[in-house]
């Protein structure tokens, strides 16, 4: 899986962002974060996305409008 292939502290992140399961990680269920604008999400869920490769700018290209 996906999910078995991240480090732990990306899975911590990935599941700070919503990701409760690997399976969701897996089957590309977005959580409700990822409907969010960058500035939109906590400094918590900001400093996740970072640990998983996100930044501004792409995370808002990859967010749900």
């Amino acid at each position: 899986s996906f999910w078995a292939g991240l480090t732990p502290e990306q899975q911590a992140a990935a599941r700070t962002l919503g990701w409760h399961t690997a399976a969701m990680w897996d089957d590309g269920v977005s959580p409700s974060s990822g409907t969010k604008a960058w500035v939109q999400l906590t400094s918590k869920q900001r400093k996740a996305a970072t640990t998983l490769g996100w930044a501004k700018a792409s995370w808002e290209a990859e967010a749900v409008q």
